[in-house]
């Protein structure tokens, strides 16, 4: 009957380890943090192009690109941490200490509380 328990424990051991392998190995690009990626800008003024990388893009970026910004998929120059404002749906630069979107002037993130 002992040998019969610990074989079911071996069992069970083997099966949740996989489990817990396979999820760790499926997980999406993004995390809690930013669900949908994260936002950049060109820095280029004739492309201006926005785009987003995922989470899982910016490590490998930053892995490989140590210390580097990412670059414009259109025109390869360096992009920025970018904001959308979620009331008028223009994309600026990401700054500490702005409270409000530069062209409508809506608050950015609903106040505390």
């Amino acid at each position: 009957m002992k040998k019969q328990n610990v074989i079911y424990g071996v069992i069970i051991v083997v099966v949740v380890g996989s489990v817990l392998t396979v999820w760790a190995m499926r997980r999406g690009p993004n995390n809690a943090n930013f669900p949908e990626g994260t936002d950049w800008l060109c820095t280029n003024q004739a492309c201006g192009n926005h785009f987003k990388l995922t989470m899982k893009e910016l490590g490998e970026h930053y892995k490989a690109h140590y210390g580097q910004l990412p670059k414009c998929p259109k025109c390869e120059h360096d992009a920025v941490r970018a904001s959308v404002c979620s009331s008028c749906g223009k994309v600026f630069p990401q700054s500490r200490g702005i409270a409000a979107c530069p062209y409508c002037g809506k608050p950015l993130a609903a106040p505390p509380g």
